[in-house]
């Protein structure tokens, strides 16, 4: 990592340790994600190599370097049969919930005891600056009171969760970008972008990136293909909304 990367990951750390001393939370994780998967993801025939990619993902977030290590452990060990993840992707609020009968079998479960936590609750709340971003927080809990206190202020808590979400997106948005995080969006693509919105001509861009103008065109038609945009001017708009420049 990069010192950018570094001071991005400490300042959101500390933005959900505050949180998590605010709740009596033990730890929270923290991404932005999209809002669909299916649309992006839907020239793969199978869903394994989706849920390899989310947990391939580099721009997850936690209130600690133990949170982490969880969600990196549950990513490789169980996104692939854990049940919980689906419903994660369809519900705003989700209580994971494991059958605790597991005979000393390894489960999410184990796994989870392991790492300090007994529950896993996971928000997912708009993006005020794109419709097809989200904020996602799953809440590491040790405690039955603490859940059960959470549920029951749900409201609140998610006014809150999607305040935090803002504030972190509006700071750090186009260093933790989704589309460029699960390679949507290229990184010579995001250049041309970053190029085009500051004025630079086809020719001046494709000798910036070492590429011909045909070649500057094709990255263009992809990215207004990936972000739905009508015209050059939409695309533009579309990119500041999407973080992306």
């Amino acid at each position: 990592m990069n010192k950018l990367d570094d001071h991005c990951r400490e300042d959101i750390a500390d933005r959900l340790t505050l949180f998590c001393q605010k709740y009596h939370i033990s730890d929270i994780a923290y991404c932005i994600d999209l809002v669909d998967h299916k649309p992006r993801f839907s020239h793969y025939s199978s869903k394994t190599i989706v849920h390899q990619k989310v947990a391939g993902r580099k721009h997850i977030y936690a209130s600690s370097a133990n949170a982490l290590s969880y969600w990196r452990c549950w990513g490789n060990r169980w996104i692939v049969k854990d049940k919980n993840f689906e419903q994660v992707l369809e519900n705003d609020c989700h209580l994971w919930e494991y059958d605790c009968d597991i005979k000393g079998k390894p489960s999410p479960l184990i796994d989870m005891i392991k790492f300090g936590y007994q529950h896993r609750l996971t928000f997912t709340v708009p993006c005020p600056f794109s419709p097809e971003m989200i904020g996602r927080f799953s809440l590491l809990l040790d405690s039955d009171m603490i859940k059960d206190e959470l549920l029951n202020n749900h409201s609140s808590l998610v006014e809150e969760l999607e305040y935090l979400h803002m504030k972190i997106a509006s700071v750090h948005g186009r260093e933790i970008n989704p589309l460029v995080d699960f390679n949507i969006v290229k990184p010579v693509s995001r250049n041309i972008l970053s190029l085009l919105s500051n004025g630079y001509s086809r020719a001046e861009i494709a000798e910036s990136c070492h590429l011909t103008e045909r070649g500057i065109d094709y990255h263009i038609d992809v990215l207004k293909e990936t972000l739905a945009a009508r015209n050059m001017a939409h695309l533009i708009k579309l990119a500041n909304t999407s973080y992306l420049i």
